[in-house]
């Protein structure tokens, strides 16, 4: 599992250097922008079938942001209930809140009992890196990859680590 997560990340880092290496239109400075709110959804979630819905306020002056990811299962095989995930960003670049970023971040998440005769609730921390490329100003994706620590002993899914893993597409307010 943990080569397969690994390749998974390489991949994606990868495809977004040569996503941003390619374009040649000339970016705004937002370092000097205020009270930039962003929504997103998480499209690979989808997948599993979790909804997932992101929000990130891009602190003013600076390049970082903090966000909040909430996730709630929308199908019965999927072993999550909910998962509320906060998030703190720094983002590489002088373009203010695009390009590449580094992220700290903590989880929240309940699992079902479905494998288990009880639900479990477990938390954790976690690091992760990503991009984020814009275009026309409004229109936001995303790719971020990581990983993080359970921090207490139980006995569900994710024992002692978990994946971050998301690719979001949203809107900047």
């Amino acid at each position: 599992m943990p080569e397969y997560m690994l390749a998974l990340l390489f991949t994606l880092l990868t495809l977004t250097a040569n996503i941003q290496a390619q374009s040649t239109k000339p970016r705004t400075n937002l370092a000097n922008t205020h009270h930039i709110h962003e929504v997103k959804i998480n499209l690979l979630y989808l997948l599993d079938p979790i909804a997932a819905i992101e929000y990130e306020y891009i602190m003013s002056k600076s390049n970082t942001s903090v966000g909040i990811s909430l996730g709630r299962s929308i199908g019965e095989s999927i072993d999550v209930k909910y998962q509320i995930l906060p998030f703190y960003r720094m983002y590489f670049t002088k373009y203010g809140s695009i390009g590449f970023f580094g992220e700290i971040h903590g989880i929240i998440y309940r699992e079902s009992e479905r494998f288990w005769h009880e639900p479990f609730n477990a938390h954790g921390m976690g690091l992760s890196i990503g991009g984020k490329f814009l275009r026309d100003d409004k229109i936001i994706a995303e790719v971020v990859g990581g990983i993080g620590r359970v921090l207490h002993k139980y006995h569900g899914y994710y024992e002692t680590y978990y994946p971050r893993i998301a690719v979001n597409l949203g809107y900047r307010i």
